[in-house]
């Protein structure tokens, strides 16, 4: 179809007739860390065995921002066209979304006080993850990309970031060394605040 951004259905690869949704998400897990694998891999070499590879790391970063947010205001032109009725009607816009899937009793609390944003160009509201608990999701994730969206996070809402149930979280899923890390790269030099708070675990 012309203009068709996303493939039909039938032509996907089928999963193996042994693969559970579980199976499916580890494999995808291993396919993420293997990623980054690649790409730490790659930077080591370009930067040699005595080359700072944080700042490779950073300069990466910053040009894949770059490019991410070339492809946010492509997406969001497209659908401006297509609101406005300047695109056929057989013309899709290729959207990519996190489906967030609550399992666990903190998944569950995190979708309870879930923040609810006006999308103008969709015309409704949209519903996404607080702040702190997208940090937390970042966190667990554990991507090198998730740890720096993490970091990024940490400085541009310093000052509206409820530090005290962040930190709560940050406890209860024993990532108060992962946090101290994304804290470092956030605010170079500064120390991480710290909370009394005890793990409560699932």
């Amino acid at each position: 179809m012309a203009g068709q951004l996303i493939p039909p259905p039938g032509i996907a690869p089928e999963a193996p007739p042994d693969a559970t949704p579980q199976k499916c998400i580890a494999d995808w897990v291993d396919l993420m860390k293997s990623c980054d694998k690649f790409l730490l891999a790659g930077l080591q070499r370009e930067v040699g065995p005595h080359g700072d590879l944080r700042a490779a790391y950073r300069k990466w970063y910053a040009e894949h921002r770059e490019e991410h947010d070339r492809t946010l205001a492509r997406l969001i032109r497209g659908l401006q066209r297509c609101e406005a009725g300047h695109e056929p009607p057989e013309t899709f816009v290729d959207v990519q979304v996190d489906l967030l899937l609550a399992k666990t009793a903190y998944q569950k609390h995190v979708l309870s006080r879930r923040v609810s944003v006006p999308a103008a160009i969709l015309g409704m509201d949209v519903d996404v993850l607080s702040c702190e608990d997208l940090i937390i999701f970042k966190l667990l994730a554990g991507r090198i990309i998730d740890r720096a969206d993490a970091a990024a996070l940490l400085r541009a809402n310093r000052s509206s970031i409820d530090t005290d149930d962040l930190l709560k979280w940050i406890d209860n899923h024993d990532l108060s060394a992962d946090f101290a890390e994304i804290w470092d790269e956030a605010f170079p030099g500064e120390s991480p605040p710290t909370s009394n708070f005890a793990g409560i675990h699932e």
